[in-house]
């Protein structure tokens, strides 16, 4: 996925933690989860008109977070019903997240780029 980005000439920042906890998820989780972060790369690629995108991986005691953040053009987070209406991106990728008892949000604003945020809960199995 990484040199699909550097292909397209958008530069990719990563910011892993050394030490990730060990927490055993199933594979239909981790599927999930998948597809959305591949769902929210694919939409900085088609949509924002970056040249960076930032992904951060962040652990709590009871939870991790996974955050896709873009320096793209943008969009009116008001406007975000009617962009949900035109295409299954953000939609899919806010079910997926409520289906393993996560959470999903998304934050923009034009010309400002565009953050996802994935609220993963460590107790999913």
């Amino acid at each position: 996925m990484f040199h699909y980005l550097v292909s397209l000439h958008i530069r990719c920042r990563l910011e892993v933690p050394l030490q990730l906890p060990h927490w055993p998820i199933t594979a239909e989780v981790r599927h999930d989860i998948f597809l959305a972060f591949k769902e929210a790369l694919h939409n900085v690629v088609k949509h924002s008109a970056a040249t960076e995108v930032s992904i951060f991986l962040a652990t709590g005691k009871n939870d991790f977070t996974i955050i896709v953040r873009d320096n793209g053009k943008g969009f009116d987070p008001i406007k975000l019903p009617e962009r949900i209406g035109r295409g299954n991106g953000l939609k899919n990728m806010r079910q997926r997240l409520e289906k393993i008892g996560g959470r999903f949000e998304v934050q923009s604003a034009p010309a400002a780029g565009a953050e996802i945020k994935f609220f993963v809960p460590a107790a999913v199995k």
